[in-house]
């Protein structure tokens, strides 16, 4: 802790002493040049930082999640079956959750887990799902990651497939067409077909030749998957977005909710 706030002290002064210099009057376009990039610098030190705690935030909740199932399985054992010699040890590691070792050195793929024994499934912590009385979303977290949304439409129309970029929509256009985009926290949003598919090939843009000559179209960013195969990960991440993670969020929500039907009604 104490290394830590040095480190934080550090930074807070480096930034104190950015703010002075910015305030020089005779300041010129090269000194501004470098104090933008020492601000970059941080950008990135800062993020850094809150990775880390975001990382130990998880560990400490699983850690909290471990001794509440200790606890249990250790009255469980006693009270309900003292006979029984099952090994209630769990691990918190951080693992590299896609289990191929091209990827075991990149932070992103490095997760919290809890290890635990084929015999012990039946101790995992049940995670309910939470209605939001506010937007009418379902959600749950795992792993510290909000996922929230609804069960919404398989469409081949552009009926709420993407997000209304108007300030202050009433939901109408020309005051009589009902508006066809989305609106954050009041519509369910729709999927088209091929926002389900993984664009194996030509990642870079749909390639179309037409008047003897090629043209490259850019995909709906809004509904494109650009990850989801293992082998190019690493490459595939380059092209990503803010987008797609949040069409993933909404759509891994949509999948589970259908999964909670699909389970109940083949029962």
């Amino acid at each position: 802790m104490e290394n830590l706030d040095n480190i934080l002290q550090n930074i807070y002064s480096q930034f104190k002493s950015l703010n002075n210099k910015i305030n020089e009057k005779k300041i010129s376009i090269s000194n501004l040049d470098e104090i933008s990039a020492s601000i970059d610098k941080y950008d990135k030190q800062l993020n850094d930082i809150y990775k880390i705690i975001n990382s130990i935030e998880n560990i400490k909740n699983q850690i909290k999640i471990l001794y509440s199932n200790k606890i249990t399985n250790i009255k469980k054992e006693i009270l309900e079956k003292p006979n029984l010699n099952i090994d209630y040890n769990y691990s918190i590691e951080l693992v590299n959750i896609t289990n191929n070792e091209k990827y075991k050195n990149k932070k992103y793929c490095k997760i919290p887990i809890i290890t635990i024994s084929e015999k012990c499934l039946d101790t995992i912590n049940n995670t309910p799902i939470y209605l939001i009385k506010e937007t009418n979303e379902y959600c749950l977290k795992i792993n510290n990651k909000l996922i929230k949304g609804n069960i919404g439409n398989i469409t081949n129309n552009n009926e709420k497939i993407r997000k209304c970029n108007r300030v202050h929509c009433n939901q109408k256009y020309f005051k009589k067409n009902n508006c066809k985009f989305y609106h954050e926290n009041n519509d369910i949003r729709n999927f088209p077909t091929y926002s389900w598919t993984y664009n194996i090939t030509n990642k870079l843009g749909k390639i179309k030749c037409y008047n003897n000559s090629i043209h490259i179209h850019n995909y709906d960013l809004e509904n494109t998957r650009f990850i989801g195969s293992l082998e190019t990960l690493n490459e595939d991440l380059i092209l990503t977005n803010i987008s797609e993670k949040k069409l993933r969020n909404k759509q891994l929500m949509h999948d589970i909710l259908l999964y909670q039907i699909l389970d109940q009604y083949l029962e």
